[in-house]
């Protein structure tokens, strides 16, 4: 267990980096079935993956800044309902 927590740093990255290129392997192996060069091909769809992603962060993005607005007072209401009511002691 402690071997894998020091190790964590170097494999989280190897780990995303071969899943990345096991996933991004069909358009690279189609791009260079219709003549492009392998390099080439996989600098294409490495741009469009990133163009994607930015373009999805764009149109996120309004959404994103509403609920960041919204998260202090839903925090501050599930506070208020978590909480628990007092005790009130009776006397005999």
């Amino acid at each position: 267990m402690f071997a894998l927590r020091l190790a964590q740093p170097l494999m989280v990255p190897l780990l995303v980096g071969t899943l990345l290129s096991y996933a991004l392997e069909p358009p690279v192996a189609t791009l260079a079935g219709w003549g492009v060069p392998r390099s080439i091909a996989a600098c294409i769809v490495l741009t469009a993956m990133i163009a994607a992603g930015a373009m999805g962060g764009y149109l996120v993005r309004h959404q994103v800044i509403s609920l960041m607005a919204r998260l202090p007072g839903a925090a501050q209401e599930l506070r208020e309902t978590s909480k628990p009511e007092p005790r009130t002691c009776r006397a005999p």
